[in-house]
């Protein structure tokens, strides 16, 4: 696969490249957001694995240093690019302009949580494999704004995925693999039509009006992604 990898640390980004150069991946490695969208045009990257707070570079004086900005002028170009956005904080204004860019083929994750090399790996493959992933900490947060009214989110009300038929559940997970519908009905032997149905149903079931601020696919997905790292968490017990 082409990636085109940038960071503003030199010793972090060449580790980087020599970790998926390793694993059979054509990698081309940049510093700054100018050098990424330059290379990522010039090389037609297929995947973009950048640091959120990548700096401008000489190029582009005076404008936000922003790794997610460029990563999404690129898929803007290319709406089929895959996008790894590694940042130190949450920030959650970036992760939803991210998701709304395309919300399969995407991860926003924080670099505190990754285990070491072999799981960017795998996150990396998960990604170009259409998965959506994202921080168990910024998913809470975007969740409950789709939540949230003027006094902010009830508390005491059980998570609305848990409640699911069956087949929305498997409907709404195979939406956070990101399958689009026909690959969907495929995987679950049903019609396009009925997958639509129960995207449908998964959507005025979480409440999810078409008014929202992002779509409501890249929503539905955020609430079950919540809903599994809850569960998860829950399943793991107590630590220390």
């Amino acid at each position: 696969m082409r990636i085109v990898l940038a960071d503003g640390v030199p010793l972090f980004r060449e580790g980087l490249a020599t970790v998926l150069s390793n694993r059979g991946h054509q990698v081309a490695v940049t510093a700054n957001c100018y050098e990424l969208i330059a290379t990522g045009k010039r090389t037609r990257a297929e995947l973009v694995l950048t640091d959120a707070n990548l700096p401008q570079g000489a190029h582009a004086a005076g404008a936000r240093a922003s790794g997610v900005r460029a990563a999404i002028e690129l898929r803007r170009r290319d709406p089929d690019l895959n996008v790894v956005v590694l940042s130190c904080e949450p920030d959650v204004e970036a992760a939803r302009a991210l998701l709304a860019s395309g919300a399969s083929h995407t991860a926003y994750l924080l670099t505190r949580r990754i285990a070491g090399a072999q799981t960017l790996v795998d996150a990396v493959h998960r990604v170009a494999a259409g998965a959506t992933l994202v921080d168990s900490g910024v998913t809470e947060r975007l969740s409950r704004e789709a939540d949230a009214g003027p006094a902010g989110p009830e508390t005491g009300v059980i998570d609305p995925v848990a409640l699911l038929p069956r087949r929305r559940s498997e409907v709404l997970a195979l939406m956070a693999q990101g399958h689009s519908n026909s690959r969907i009905a495929r995987e679950l032997s049903v019609s396009e039509a009925a997958v639509a149905g129960h995207i449908a149903q998964i959507y005025a079931q979480l409440g999810l009006a078409r008014t929202i601020d992002t779509n409501r696919r890249v929503h539905a997905v955020l609430r079950f992604l919540h809903h599994r790292d809850h569960r998860e968490g829950a399943a793991a017990g107590p630590r220390g």
